[in-house]
């Protein structure tokens, strides 16, 4: 009895902890290591070694949470030291001069106006010119992109003779107080006016060269100007035969404001100090064995080699899987969830950084997503929330509630979420896959598989397709390691079919033979299914629409009744399949419009883990004909559909059948009683 309290305690103590400690981050503040959302990499560290600490000890943890607050409410005083910006759309779209939503805001708990610690940097990385404005900078634009305020609504127009969506003008608001006196280095690239204390003090236009000044300013609160409207729009307005691209690179709006100061780090530092001090206290009568601490530097010594000399993907990825499944062969756990963190961060490294902020190319399926995630937002009511952006839902809804979550949490640290992301797709698939040689070699393709550019390019860019296999990969992991269909199973299941609704068509014959194999079924496991019903429900409240999914329809393909635009005219696409479209498909090597997205090695990889398992369904011998129909079931769909849109997103819905496919099959089914 007295060790269930304690037990209790123990657990109850945790739990306020844990709580307190998340609370603790969601209170606004500029300074950004300890505030929500998670937007650099200390503040995500930070989080992760407070729940630790919340495990481990109380006395560590007090100090620092204690030393989290003061700095925190330090920050909050002394906000004056911060530059505070304000983005706003140019015309008469924007006439109250309200600050814009962007991502460093995007928490519920703050204002509009982004701040910033010391310096302003903001543009085109290295000054390059560039086609693609917005999306190559780093200016906080995302949601401005996607304003319509014609329509009233939140999704760019692309008609020819409009702006061009990566070039559409804006302006920003910058405010700071200098307490002291105080010189400035100045780079820009658009219009600028400086006031001091309400008074102009200089004044610039420029668009032929990012321009350098050096400014002194005295004591005073400081307001910084900033737009960036090129007097040349015909170079950004969209023609017939460009596109979504400009014709030739442009310099992008650009402003830097730096100032020197030989204290920015103190509080980093400090930081630092605190946890070294912290660890090493806690943990001083911790013996490390030499031998794993060599073993273990020599492997994140060589990941680091890795990472800096290799500038080849395949090679690059290739070696990453050799060192993983040498681990998983050798069962050297330990190793094996080193080489598993460190995987990630190998294979993102060669995509270029801007790459990683959302909502990428404006008037994408991505930016669509991303901006009905946005207006979620904009009106802080449960309602609202339910709405999500569209009173009748235009592509599947599910994706734009998860990033919606991924934007409270992340903010605009889009590479973290790929990191964790990778890194829970390889940790479950590991727990899948056993040391048996016909498995290693399907786990070896596979790790090339989710490590090819051709798979990160979909989930870098925001697609929605990769988040479909992490949840359906962990639906099968516990499955398997269960041997039960229960209620989370099917809650997974009809998630995934929330998220890429065309996956019902093999779904639910792939649920009905797991529920028939395994005897598993009673009727409060059919309870889930009921959340398919939410957005028929959404469309018929807030748009008097009957629609089972979304007005796009596509995402079934077989029925107009379901397409409010027409976009998936059974007979009509039916006739414009071609022979180029069946190579897609499949992933016929030296397909010329295959080519066109990707390479030969990602077309061979794909053939290849397709051939495996048909060749190990066959040779298998237990229900292969229903295994063969579920692969036939999965790519049906993309029969009707464009499957070049995307890709390869659509096509690689046969991938993950096949995956899924090759896990059951080889699952030795147990009875369960009723």
């Amino acid at each position: 009895m007295i060790q269930n309290n304690i037990l209790k305690l123990k657990d109850s103590y945790l739990t306020v902890t844990n709580f307190t400690i998340i609370i603790i981050f969601f209170v606004p503040s500029p300074y950004k290591t300890f505030t929500f959302p998670i937007e650099d990499n200390w503040t995500f560290l930070t989080l992760m070694l407070l729940i630790f600490l919340g495990g481990k000890s109380k006395k560590s943890l007090y100090i620092f949470l204690v030393v989290i607050l003061v700095l925190k409410v330090y920050s909050i005083i002394f906000s004056n030291s911060f530059y505070s910006v304000c983005y706003l759309s140019v015309g008469a779209q924007n006439q109250s001069n309200e600050c814009v939503e962007t991502f460093d805001q995007y928490s519920i708990f703050t204002n509009n106006e982004i701040q910033y610690e010391l310096n302003i940097d903001e543009g085109v990385e290295g000054d390059e010119k560039t086609y693609h404005g917005h999306s190559d900078s780093s200016w906080n634009t995302d949601y401005l992109t996607g304003l319509n305020y014609e329509n009233s609504v939140f999704s760019p127009s692309s008609s020819i003779g409009e702006w061009n969506y990566d070039w559409i003008p804006f302006r920003v608001i910058i405010k700071k107080s200098f307490s002291s006196a105080t010189s400035l280095n100045l780079s820009f690239f658009g219009d600028i006016k400086i006031y001091s204390n309400k008074e102009l003090i200089y004044e610039g236009s420029n668009y032929e060269n990012i321009e350098i000044k050096t400014l002194n300013l005295l004591p005073s609160d400081v307001l910084f100007e900033f737009q960036y409207f090129p007097p040349d729009s015909n170079n950004y307005i969209l023609k017939e035969n460009s596109n979504f691209e400009i014709e030739k690179p442009m310099h992008f709006a650009t402003l830097r404001i730096n100032e020197v100061d030989t204290n920015k780090y103190l509080e980093l530092l400090f930081f630092i100090f605190l946890v070294m001090i912290i660890v090493f206290t806690e943990y001083k009568n911790f013996q490390f064995n030499k031998s794993n601490f060599i073993k273990i530097l020599f492997l994140i010594i060589f990941n680091y080699l890795v990472f800096i000399f290799l500038k080849n993907q395949i090679i690059i990825s290739l070696i990453l899987s050799l060192i993983i499944i040498w681990f998983k062969y050798s069962d050297k756990k330990n190793y094996l969830i080193i080489s598993l963190i460190l995987f990630p961060l190998q294979t993102l490294k060669l995509f270029d950084y801007v790459a990683f902020k959302l909502p990428r190319t404006p008037g994408t399926v991505p930016h669509h997503h991303q901006i009905k995630a946005f207006a979620m937002n904009l009106d802080l009511n449960f309602t609202n929330y339910l709405r999500g952006g569209d009173d009748l839902f235009y592509e599947p809804p599910l994706f734009r509630y998860i990033l919606n979550f991924l934007n409270l949490v992340f903010g605009d640290n889009w590479k973290l979420v790929c990191i964790i992301f990778l890194f829970l797709l390889l940790f479950t698939i590991n727990n899948l896959i056993t040391n048996e040689i016909n498995q290693l070699i399907y786990f070896f393709a596979l790790l090339l598989f989710f490590s090819s550019s051709g798979f990160l390019t979909l989930l870098i860019t925001g697609w929605s397709e990769p988040f479909n296999f992490l949840i359906l990969i962990f639906a099968i992991s516990r499955f398997l390691n269960s041997n039960v269909v229960d209620k989370t199973f099917v809650f997974l299941i009809c998630m995934s079919i929330l998220l890429r609704p065309e996956g019902i068509v093999y779904l639910f014959p792939l649920l009905f033979f797991l529920l028939y194999k395994t005897k598993s079924y009673n009727l409060k496991m059919f309870i889930p299914l009921f959340i398919l019903l939410l957005p028929m429900l959404h469309n018929l409240y807030f748009a008097g629409e009957f629609y089972l999914f979304s007005s796009t329809g596509n995402e079934l393909g077989f029925s107009e009744s379901l397409s409010k635009d027409g976009s998936v005219p059974f007979l009509e696409t039916l006739n414009n399949f071609s022979l180029s479209k069946l190579k897609g498909i499949f992933f016929i090597p030296f397909n010329t419009q295959s080519l066109i997205y990707v390479g030969n090695g990602f077309l061979i990889l794909n053939l290849s883990l397709l051939v495996y398992v048909v060749f190990f369904l066959f040779f298998n011998k237990k229900d292969t004909l229903f295994y063969y129909l579920l692969l036939l079931l999965s790519i049906s769909p993309f029969f009707i559909y464009n499957i070049f849109d995307g890709y390869p997103r659509r096509a690689l819905t046969i991938t993950l059948s096949g995956i899924i496919t090759f896990l059951i099959a080889k699952h030795k089914f147990k009875l369960k009683s009723l």
